[in-house]
């Protein structure tokens, strides 16, 4: 250990969305903001941090594109995760074209999260 104070940068369990119900209460919310790269569902939540969930459609290409692309996306949410506010669940949906690179989608989900936070503060 170096003894850095910084804070680990991980994607644990906690910070996923994985239960259908909790997808389906964030696409409800309708708080939906897009660009090229990616959709990007959010509401409030109930954990102590911000939880990322992450869809593809086989339209974004085959099974190991769109694992690529999941993997890219984690890395970015992983990141910029303590950036976004607590109590906060995203759902991002990926969208077919070019593959983005992982600053591109940190980018995006920082300027399509402004949006949508924005949009929950009123």
């Amino acid at each position: 250990m170096t003894g850095d104070s910084r804070p680990r940068l991980t994607f644990p369990r906690t910070v996923r969305l994985r239960a259908k119900r909790d997808f389906d209460r964030v696409f409800q919310s309708r708080l939906r903001a897009s660009d090229g790269w990616i959709t990007l569902f959010a509401c409030r939540g109930s954990a102590e941090h911000a939880r990322l969930g992450i869809a593809a459609a086989r339209a974004v290409g085959s099974a190991v594109q769109r694992n690529r692309r999941k993997r890219l996306v984690r890395e970015a949410f992983r990141r910029i995760r303590l950036e976004l506010p607590a109590h906060t669940d995203w759902v991002l949906i990926l969208r077919p074209g070019p593959e983005p690179t992982v600053d591109q989608l940190q980018q995006s989900i920082r300027q399509l999260g402004a949006r949508l936070l924005d949009k929950l503060r009123s």
